[in-house]
């Protein structure tokens, strides 16, 4: 399966997305599969303050400041 994006550029799509508006339906993609869809809201985990956290989360990287 062909990738669409690369995952920085994915991820850095998704920043943009939870800067404007919380109420959009997102989709996270990892390696051409879907792992999580659903509003921001509920992707973010307690204590997450950006989506790119809440996608290493779900796609089970490391998202500990040191990493970011």
């Amino acid at each position: 399966m062909k990738e669409l994006m690369s995952p920085s550029e994915s991820e850095t799509a998704c920043s943009d997305v939870i800067l404007s508006t919380r109420h959009l339906r997102v989709a996270v993609l990892h390696q051409g599969l879907l792992r999580a869809i659903g509003p921001v809201s509920s992707l973010l985990a307690p204590g997450e303050t950006s989506l790119e956290q809440a996608f290493l989360r779900i796609i089970g990287g490391d998202s500990s400041p040191s990493s970011l």
